[in-house]
């Protein structure tokens, strides 16, 4: 087992691992492009620079709403990130435009490429490996093309840089640690994994889940097995350690969580050809295949290849270290810790092939992961810790007794002999680059050379390992493309035009903040113009966000006209070869329609709304445009609230002055006749409040997406609503 006793080392090792690692990657992605594609720039970025915006402008709990997008697009739920995750930096407000939103997150990428680096150090110290050992796996570890393959995804990088934190502080759990460190370490599980949930609670919570309760499953096997009362002790010791862990994490993010399986349970995810599945649907056998691996491709364990990064993940390991890792199985009968990680490591890889899908689909939350290849991240960042502790049990082993003749110790030579002849093979019939025979040749060659010759000392041994390590890494860091700025669809020739146009088209709509817009789907790009345009501080009602709310999806994205008017789409951007003589011209390819029956944001309806079953179907059933339709579920009134007044005859409509009007705050002026409802046209999920006269009112959801707030009197009013913006108010 590990030492920890000194503390102030470790401590400072850790910190100088991130820093080194992050002046690495600053001057390895120097004037290369880092963050791009379309999921970075289209979605992410726009979302991002909104964020950090709203909360420059009005208050850190500003960017937990987004009105720009999806008819309102609350943060507060939702699975793509959290914006208060500390290391998104969001809470700065310090982006003026959305390149400085692209040059933030190259920031985070680095940030968290540092962060995986030092957990990697940790992790490789509480599976047993030495000091100097560890720290040349830790800086070794995010070169490794799995951790690569997440580069264009922040925010699923900044997730996943955690694991090996929640690993590490699992098997030391695990440990016979004393009471003082254990506390530290139950502390430190829980902080680590709460983060993780903060930076994406997605995927790669459900692969430290799954793999944690691997491990924690061959511990209890283990301990059962063995019958040995101590060990039992330890095992019920370390289970309540980590539900104590557990509870601390829950206390931390348990609200959002489950707010985030609320979402999910009444979201739509698309699946390219294979699809939709809504709600709680199976993951269809056929998606899950799609981005797995083959029997064939097991040389990716062995040989670097950018087919073999589906999507996301790569399970090149490199021949050396993967055998070295499964050697432990041997070398380590009477360390269970080691093992269990070792299993866990071992299923990581076998769920990444398409024949396993069908198991998978089958296994509670493990089903969630649609992209099997996504299981060798966490592989990957397993075995680098247990290939290097391997390394260091060969070269420390007894057996390497002091001999004058190379042949004394057979066992090893001879299986590692055989692996470097198999591995030459599998390179060759992989058509592997001539680099990579080359390395692996001279990794199995000073493995060869520690079998047959007992070091000197530790130091030498300990050399030994990291130079294999190392050289594990410079397979693919050879291959690895570097693009120039000039790839980044943000400095692409269509992309700037549509800025361009955006803020041509901001300049013509004044009142934007009143009501919304919609890019017609003849446009081309039109998703990308939509989150352009809700960075002009526009309101819109579509935004290429995955997994939406279904109801909303089915209603806002591609709206009938009667619920376009209802929901305030006052302006369609449209081709100018489809445009009309009254329509306004942008340049020669836009225009844009005014449409004179859009609801403002706010306004006051006397009578006729209907309690239903389903708001939305009965909306989209609605098609009328003659007609108001005003709907509210039964399961959205308050308790004991006496609705009747507001459903008499049919809805007239009022609109109150309105003196006050920003993207936080409303204040209006109403007089009544009759009671009514005082309809915001936003979301409710922006947690939206409000104030009649002095007195708290509490808001209804009512049309699906809209907040309505009772004035049960008819005379004069002023109503102040307001969404939060500062943490105590």
């Amino acid at each position: 087992m590990t030492n920890f006793a000194n503390g102030r080392t470790s401590l400072l090792t850790t910190l100088s691992i991130g820093i080194i690692t992050y002046i690495l990657f600053y001057g390895y992605f120097h004037n290369v492009a880092f963050v791009y594609g379309a999921d970075a720039e289209n979605i992410l970025a726009p979302l991002f620079f909104d964020i950090s915006r709203s909360i420059h402008r009005y208050g850190l709990l500003a960017g937990m709403y987004d009105p720009g997008q999806v008819g309102g697009l609350s943060l507060w739920n939702t699975p793509y990130f959290h914006p208060l995750y500390p290391l998104y930096f969001n809470w700065l407000g310090s982006d003026t435009s959305i390149l400085d939103t692209m040059t933030r997150l190259r920031m985070v990428n680095l940030v968290h490429l540092a962060i995986y680096a030092s957990g990697s150090y940790f992790l490789c110290r509480a599976v047993g490996a030495r000091h100097w050992l560890s720290v040349v796996a830790g800086l070794s570890a995010p070169w490794f093309p799995a951790l690569h393959s997440l580069l264009n995804w922040p925010q699923i990088l900044a997730s996943f840089a955690w694991i090996p934190w929640v690993i590490g502080c699992q098997l030391l759990l695990y440990r016979n640690s004393p009471p003082s460190s254990r506390i530290v370490t139950i502390l430190g599980l829980a902080m680590s994994f709460s983060l993780l949930v903060y930076a994406q609670p997605a995927q790669n919570m459900v692969l430290a889940i799954i793999g944690s309760a691997i491990v924690w499953v061959y511990m209890a096997a283990s301990s059962i097995r063995h019958g040995e009362q101590e060990q039992k002790r330890l095992f019920f010791q370390s289970t309540i350690s980590l539900a104590i862990a557990g509870a601390f994490a829950l206390l931390v993010c348990g609200n959002y969580l489950l707010s985030v399986v609320v979402y999910m349970s009444k979201a739509i995810r698309w699946l390219g050809d294979h699809g939709t599945i809504i709600d709680q649907q199976k993951m269809p056998l056929s998606a899950l295949r799609e981005h797995a691996l083959h029997w064939p491709d097991i040389v990716a364990l062995i040989s670097y290849r950018t087919e073999h990064t589906v999507v996301i993940g790569n399970l090149y390991l490199g021949a050396p270290l993967l055998l070295c890792a499964l050697l432990l199985r041997s070398r380590c009968k009477n360390d269970p810790v080691v093992i269990a990680l070792l299993s866990s490591a071992l299923c990581a890889i076998l769920f990444c092939f398409s024949a396993f899908a069908p198991i998978l689909q089958w296994i509670p939350i493990a089903n969630k992961v649609r992209e099997l290849n996504w299981w060798s991240c966490y592989a990957v960042a397993v075995m680098i810790p247990l290939g290097s502790y391997g390394l260091q049990k060969l070269l420390d082993s007894k057996e390497n007794t002091p001999s004058t003749s190379p042949g004394r110790n057979l066992l090893p030579f001879n299986l590692f002999g055989l692996g470097l002849v198999a591995t030459v093979a599998l390179l060759v019939l992989d058509k592997a680059r001539a680099v990579d025979l080359l390395i692996a040749c001279l990794s199995f060659a000073i493995i060869l050379a520690c079998c047959a010759y007992r070091f000197p000392s530790k130091w030498a041994s300990s050399l030994a390992c990291a130079a294999i390590v190392v050289l594990s890494t410079l397979a693919p860091a050879l291959a690895y493309p570097r693009y120039p700025l000039s790839v980044s669809l943000l400095n692409q020739q269509d992309h700037i035009l549509a800025r361009n146009e955006a803020k041509e088209i901001a300049s013509r709509i004044t009142d934007g903040n009143s009501f919304r817009f919609a890019v017609s789907t003849d446009i081309q790009n039109y998703k990308n113009v939509s989150v352009t345009l809700a960075n002009q501080d526009l309101r819109g009602i579509r935004g290429d966000i995955s997994p939406q709310e279904y109801d909303k999806f089915r209603l806002l994205f591609f709206p009938t006209q009667a619920v376009a008017d209802l929901y305030g789409v006052k302006y369609e951007i449209l081709p100018s070869s489809k445009s009309l003589p009254s329509d306004i011209s942008i340049d020669r390819d836009v225009s844009v329609r005014t449409n004179i029956r859009a609801l403002p944001r706010v306004f006051f309806v006397q009578g006729g709304a209907k309690i239903v079953d389903s708001p939305i179907e009965s909306l989209l059933n609605a098609s009328s445009l003659d007609t108001w339709s005003f709907f509210v579920a039964q399961i959205d009134l308050p308790r004991n609230f006496d609705f009747s007044s507001y459903g008499k005859g049919n809805p007239t409509l009022i609109f109150p002055d309105v003196e006050k009007d920003t993207p936080v705050d409303i204040r209006v002026s109403l007089r009544s006749g009759a009671p009514g409802l005082l309809v915001l046209n936003e979301d409710p999920a922006a947690r939206w409040r409000a104030r009649l006269d002095g007195k708290s009112v509490e808001p209804i959801r009512i049309n699906g997406f809209q907040t309505a707030f009772p004035v049960a009197t008819a005379g004069q009013h002023q109503l102040e609503i307001r969404r939060p913006t500062h943490l105590f108010e």
